[in-house]
């Protein structure tokens, strides 16, 4: 049994700080590459889209109470079979997250120390670390990605009040091609995962009705973010010069100082790498507690599942080199968008919601649309 000691504000951090970490600070580069001047508009699409989708966990929010909770939604929907393959599913969607943001992570720290490593080398070092912090104990863990989610939001609070100050209606008139109009929205889809992960928390979590709402207002919160910064970016950088470090190039033509915005950037990367680790081996373990696996549910004296940690942890290294950022980026959604469906699949049986039906409609559509 894991100890519970997260309340509602600890959620909701995490989910910001994981939401943040995998968007504004690793994909949105690759967003406003192909969304140009209308970035701003298909993010808020983008984030209205997972919020929609994701009110599935208010409808059972009854139902999820531990670390097995999701197999067990999911074997209600499709039987044990179906839960095994959701289960193998979510693991996999959590590595391939950790996967992606380190190859981010690699970017940013090439950036900031003007130097030349090779990403791979950075990414497998950043993930070696990430679990031995997990193994430690999941309050030290929430405390570490706490203290830098608030970071993460003060930076971007800022970049958002200098909108008045640096609007380029010039620059936010560049309209995209249709085609990639149309792939922007499956890209930064990503950049809104983060907080599906918070079930996978639930048991360590000391109310777990406060999962729910953490998962909607952290949502809520980077939709309304992302878009006033997607209109800083574009404004001073430009539609045609746009790199995978947006952030930190913003800073550097602002200040003539890029240091700053790319350390804090090199903290939120790490903080959803963190989290995506911990969800990957809390998924692994409550699918251990259900089907009784007695050598993936042991922990250690802080009641942390080390061996699932490192089986997770050996995952994530694998997948890192297995491709590169964008397409590890679509696998990833494709695998939540998988989730996405369970849990609304399982909100209709019971609830019988028409906007059920319509997120299974829609993730289906973004799953689909990543596979082909």
């Amino acid at each position: 049994m894991l100890n519970r000691t997260l309340n509602y504000y600890d959620l909701l951090f995490i989910a910001i700080g994981n939401i943040i970490g995998g968007g504004v600070f690793s994909l949105m580069g690759r967003g406003i590459f192909h969304g140009k001047g209308y970035t701003w508009i298909l993010l808020l699409l983008s984030g209205f889209a997972m919020l929609y989708m994701s009110r599935a966990y208010v409808d059972i929010q009854d139902k999820i109470v531990g670390n097995e909770s999701e197999f067990i939604l999911a074997e209600e929907v499709g039987g044990k079979k179906f839960a095994t393959l959701h289960t193998i599913s979510s693991i996999l969607s959590s590595t391939l997250t950790g996967s992606v943001i380190t190859l981010a992570f690699a970017d940013h720290i090439n950036k900031v120390l003007g130097t030349d490593i090779p990403k791979k080398v950075i990414a497998s070092i950043t993930i070696i670390i990430v679990g031995i912090i997990n193994s430690i104990g999941i309050r030290e863990s929430t405390t570490v990605i706490n203290s830098m989610t608030i970071i993460e939001l003060l930076t971007l609070v800022i970049l958002a009040f200098m909108v008045p100050s640096y609007i380029n209606m010039k620059e936010l008139s560049v309209k995209p091609m249709l085609k990639e109009s149309m792939l922007v929205p499956l890209i930064m889809i990503f950049a809104f995962t983060g907080a599906e992960a918070l079930p996978k928390l639930a048991g360590e979590t000391k109310n777990n009705k406060d999962i729910p709402k953490a998962i909607t207002t952290s949502i809520s919160i980077t939709t309304v973010l992302y878009a006033l910064v997607s209109i800083v970016m574009i404004s001073v950088l430009g539609t045609k010069t746009i790199t995978n470090t947006p952030m930190v190039d913003v800073e550097d033509k602002i200040f003539n100082n890029g240091k700053v915005i790319g350390t804090i950037a090199l903290f939120s990367i790490f903080n959803t790498v963190l989290m995506s680790n911990i969800s990957a081996s809390r998924t692994l373990y409550g699918y251990g507690v259900r089907n009784k696996i007695d050598h993936v549910t042991k922990t250690n004296t802080k009641q942390t599942p080390y061996i699932a940690i490192i089986c997770c942890t050996a995952l994530s290294l694998l997948l890192t080199h297995m491709g590169s950022m964008e397409r590890l980026a679509i696998l990833s959604n494709v695998s939540i968008m998988f989730t996405m469906i369970m849990i609304n699949m399982n909100a209709y049986k019971d609830k019988k919601r028409v906007r059920n039906i319509i997120s299974i409609v829609m993730a289906s559509i973004f799953a689909l649309y990543g596979l082909f």
